[in-house]
């Protein structure tokens, strides 16, 4: 062990006089800290656990949190009072008596005349040499007529001509251009709005802007834009 002295000083002495003094200081401190505290943060943590003096809030009433899924036209949430809104993306398609038979559309969606906002400016003449000569959307589908009856109106800008099918049926009698009202009776198959021509006279007047909003919001569905029962 004479190897590990030096002027008569083991190496474990030198090491552990100055780990005592640090350990001497860090009970000093501590003690120093803990009298600065004032009384009451001494206290247990079990004693702040309930403290009479605070307003408790109950949960017993809160419902469950829920996430709402994607908007489209097989959605039973309706968030918006405008059904369009909510919409399938435009179909092309024929009738059986142009050559489309059975077919839903013709798979021609990348061909549709659409301006920036999406609306259809032009249908194909037959000279441009492609299948589908109407295009269609779908509303409210198969979700089990969970959905409002009675009469909604179409409302839409431009010229041409919009049909409507399976759950709708249009009111020729009170109907005008750029107001179409529907009779509505909810079931699997939705709403079917098809239009059969636009733009008529080639002055770029083409039909846009639809809505189809239940009768009883008309006044009101452009300020109230969501679904008061949503």
């Amino acid at each position: 062990m004479a190897s590990f002295k030096r002027r008569g000083i083991s190496i474990n002495k030198a090491i552990s006089q100055p780990i005592s003094l640090v350990a001497l200081f860090c009970i000093v401190l501590s003690l120093v800290f803990a009298c600065s505290l004032p009384f009451n943060s001494a206290k247990s943590v079990s004693d702040k656990v309930y403290d009479p003096t605070l307003k408790y809030v109950s949960t017993d009433s809160l419902g469950l949190g829920t996430n709402l899924t994607s908007v489209s036209d097989w959605s039973t949430e309706l968030p918006f009072l405008d059904g369009f809104k909510s919409s399938r993306q435009w179909i092309p398609q024929c009738l059986p008596s142009e050559g489309c038979g059975d077919s839903w559309g013709t798979g021609e969606s990348d061909k549709i005349d659409l301006d920036e906002q999406g609306w259809v400016k032009s249908l194909p003449k037959p000279e441009d040499g492609l299948k589908f000569t109407r295009v269609s959307t779908l509303l409210y589908r198969e979700i089990n007529g969970k959905y409002p009856g009675g009469q909604y109106v179409v409302l839409y800008e431009g010229e041409g001509k919009i049909e409507y099918g399976f759950d709708a049926s249009k009111d020729e009698a009170t109907s005008r251009p750029g107001r179409d009202v529907l009779n509505v009776e909810p079931s699997q198959g939705g709403v079917y709005l098809i239009i059969t021509e636009t733009d008529p006279n080639n002055t770029g007047n083409y039909i846009r802007n639809i809505r189809v909003v239940p009768i009883e919001y008309e006044n009101t569905f452009e300020t109230e834009i969501f679904n008061p029962v949503f």
